[in-house]
């Protein structure tokens, strides 16, 4: 069996597989330690790769940056710059990688080659604009593409989302991922499109509790059960210093298993003008696969 063949016969088997799977995953420490709660609640930076509609509640223009180097020699790249559109909108441009390293790849007779490596990812543009008072919607244009050995694809889809504010401490939000999306891959002459699942998220937040955010999200993946999540914020200041440190829990439902999350976020204060907040999270692994440690950063204008 030649190499080629044998990278064609993984790459077949890779159709087989579910698709967009790490686009579930996260995007930022924050989300991630509150159970990966994020459709109704604002993510600060990167708001056009979780929920467009928020985009309308940008003040100043923010950046968002995460890397998450993970077990089994994976990793997780996102990037965000958003800014307000005056009066009423705002507009973000993203993008997302997702990719595992050092792949081992041997003959029939399993006598190593080399290593190689795979990765996934899209770029995306955001809008997101007023609907009525108390609401806001946003659409997002994805432009995907995977990279495996050789081999590559390409795909279009879109993101959908909605908040609705029915109360001061109370924010509903849906959000619709990987809508009409797939990718077109060719081999040999082959062509193949494989789809990339769909995902609808319903989020409730209240936040009149003190100092504390609670937050709740039904997640329904195209052809899976309904899973739920729960996850809880609160805010710890210190006088003296005028420092507020935020700790997070969270609760995610996996094969009828419960995974909890864990992590706190600092606002560091670079300037008059500048202000750093730091998110970490610690995922303890959904498959025993191992601890990981999540870094997001977000650039912001006081």
């Amino acid at each position: 069996m030649s190499k080629n063949f044998l990278i064609l016969f993984c790459f077949i088997g890779c159709l087989f597989a579910e698709s967009g799977s790490s686009f579930r995953y996260g995007v930022n420490a924050k989300s991630i330690s509150m159970g990966g709660t994020s459709a109704s609640v604002y993510n600060y930076g990167f708001n056009g790769l979780i929920n467009p509609a928020f985009l309308t509640k940008i003040d100043k223009p923010e950046f968002g940056i995460s890397f998450f180097k993970m077990s089994l020699d994976r990793s997780i790249q996102a990037f965000s710059y958003s800014r307000n559109l005056p009066p009423s909108a705002g507009i973000a441009l993203s993008f997302f990688k997702s990719g595992i390293d050092q792949i081992i790849v041997t003959d029939i007779n399993n006598n190593f080659i080399e290593k190689t490596d795979q990765w996934e990812g899209y770029g995306a543009m955001s809008f997101g604009f007023k609907f009525m008072k108390r609401s806001s919607l946003g659409f997002t244009l994805k432009a995907y593409i995977n990279e495996l050995y050789d081999y590559s694809a390409k795909g279009i889809g879109f993101d959908f989302g909605f908040i609705v504010n029915p109360s001061e401490f109370v924010d509903l939000g849906i959000c619709v991922q990987n809508l009409g999306s797939k990718y077109k891959w060719e081999i040999g002459g082959q062509k193949y499109d494989e789809d990339i699942l769909m995902m609808l998220q319903l989020g409730f937040t209240y936040r009149q509790i003190n100092n504390m955010v609670l937050t709740g999200q039904l997640d329904k993946v195209e052809n899976q059960d309904a899973l739920i999540r729960f996850g809880m914020e609160y805010e710890f200041q210190i006088p003296k210093n005028d420092i507020s440190v935020f700790l997070r829990a969270g609760i995610k439902e996996r094969n009828s298993d419960l995974l909890f999350f864990t992590g706190f976020g600092i606002p560091v204060k670079l300037s008059n003008r500048l202000k750093l907040l730091l998110d970490y999270s610690i995922d303890p692994g959904m498959m025993d696969e191992g601890v990981s440690h999540l870094f997001s950063f977000s650039l912001l204008n006081n």
